[in-house]
């Protein structure tokens, strides 16, 4: 029996038995510790976006990656060698919570793969995570100071005949950073936006690569 058979044959048993939360929730992420690398972070994600989450003493720190985000295409004669070429990722986003706020041990990380949803209970701090699947949105809830969103890399990038472009900017109340891919007639965009629920949050343009709001 395929794997994805086999699935699907034991999620029709965990629901037909009144138990399809159970089932799935063994697949559940529990951390009693911050991840010692950003790529062993917590995903969360809608299939399109997502990001994996991981923690710092005071921060809670995102790279939010898409599917559709690629430097170049097959056409490209920049990159001598194609793992040399870089594809996904869009941003750094930087939640300040306090400090001390998630320890090197004693606090919890759970997420619930039933739910979709990443809580994280620190030491004097609390956060939730979700990704909604119908928009490429990742919701976070959390007492933040600061929230900053940062380049994966420098704002302009020139390889052969490639460039790579990003710009941080501030629309109304949200903070935005755009890249741009270009090569010949390829070319490759993306943009990241962030906004504070509620009014009274302040965006500032703190250097070329970054861009911050402040809460009140």
């Amino acid at each position: 029996m395929a794997a994805a058979d086999r699935l699907k044959s034991v999620l029709q048993v965990g629901a037909a038995n009144g138990g399809l939360r159970e089932v799935i929730a063994k697949s559940d992420l529990i951390y009693d510790k911050p991840a010692p690398r950003s790529e062993a972070g917590i995903p969360v994600g809608t299939g399109r976006m997502g990001t994996l989450v991981w923690t710092t003493p005071s921060q809670l720190r995102m790279q939010i990656n898409r599917v559709d985000v690629y430097a170049s295409n097959c056409a490209s004669n920049s990159f001598f060698e194609r793992n040399q070429d870089y594809c996904g990722g869009c941003a750094y986003v930087d939640i300040e919570c306090g400090e001390g706020d998630f320890p090197e041990s004693g606090f919890r990380q759970h997420l619930s793969v039933y739910d979709g949803v990443l809580e994280i209970q620190g030491k004097s701090a609390t956060a939730r995570v979700v990704a909604r699947p119908t928009d490429d949105v990742i919701a976070v809830e959390a007492t933040a100071r600061h929230i900053r969103l940062r380049m994966l890399r420098p704002a302009r990038v020139q390889t052969r005949s490639h460039l790579a472009v990003s710009q941080v900017h501030i629309v109304r109340d949200r903070i935005v950073l755009t890249q741009e891919f270009r090569e010949g007639d390829y070319c490759c965009r993306s943009a990241v936006a962030i906004a504070v629920a509620g009014t009274g949050a302040t965006p500032e343009i703190t250097n070329e690569s970054e861009v911050r709001l402040t809460a009140p």
